[in-house]
């Protein structure tokens, strides 16, 4: 039996993973846009699936300090973000932090406009306007 099988049910989702019917498997973590001249990330959170053998491995080293040195694990972006043209399915790696934090997210280098602002920075005036749009909806 896997391990999220002995914790939880073949369908189960809390503020850091999800696994439904036993099939598909979901990680949550960050995506961090460096701000165009400043020493500040935009950040967001999002889901990101991953393989069945890297979601056990990411349970098991759940609160093993070790799980920093677990190698960057291929996922697909799993969130929609509505800022941006559609976002699903973007390539990604998962890189694991210590205990306690989400893990980050690289995202592949594509002429998506998320990956752009992921790599080369956002401006500022752009996080404004998405702070405004999303206290305002």
């Amino acid at each position: 039996m896997p391990l999220w099988g002995k914790r939880h049910a073949k369908t189960f989702l809390d503020e850091d993973y999800c696994a439904t019917n036993d099939e598909f498997f979901y990680v949550r973590g960050v995506l961090e846009l460096p701000i165009i001249g400043s020493a500040a990330n935009f950040v967001w959170g999002v889901w990101g699936s991953l393989s069945r053998e890297n979601f056990q491995k990411v349970l098991e080293t759940n609160k093993d300090p070790k799980r920093v040195e677990l190698p960057p694990m291929f996922s697909w972006l799993s969130s929609r973000i509505a800022e941006y043209p559609e976002t699903l399915s973007l390539k990604m790696y998962m890189h694991q932090r210590e205990p306690g934090l989400r893990p980050w997210f690289e995202l592949e280098h594509t002429e998506h406009p998320l990956a752009q602002e992921y790599h080369h920075g956002i401006e500022p005036a752009r996080v404004k306007e998405i702070m405004l749009r999303r206290l305002t909806s």
